[in-house]
């Protein structure tokens, strides 16, 4: 599946190692490089740092147990219900 240029995948790992959170939506974390994405900011919340990962999918994936909120639905209605929930309107 090809590999990252080594300034991206620099600039990916500073990102994922200074995350405190993670929205991981409608993917299904197929084993990338970008899967630590999801991976660390978890293992910081587990030791009280930051706040985790949310995985937002129809598909189970190899993290769903190590993330602190895993919802399994369409994209649509989750964000429909968030918009709900923040009073925003929303168009057609």
């Amino acid at each position: 599946s090809g590999s990252l240029r080594y300034d991206l995948f620099s600039d990916l790992r500073t990102w994922q190692n200074r995350a405190d959170m993670c929205l991981c939506l409608g993917t299904s974390l197929c084993g990338m490089n970008a899967d630590r994405t999801v991976l660390i900011p978890s293992a910081k919340a587990k030791k009280g740092v930051g706040v985790g990962s949310v995985i937002v999918s129809l598909q189970q994936t190899q993290y769903d147990s190590t993330c602190q909120l895993r919802i399994y639905a369409k994209l649509d209605e989750v964000f429909s219900l968030v918009a709900k929930e923040m009073a925003m309107e929303l168009g057609d």
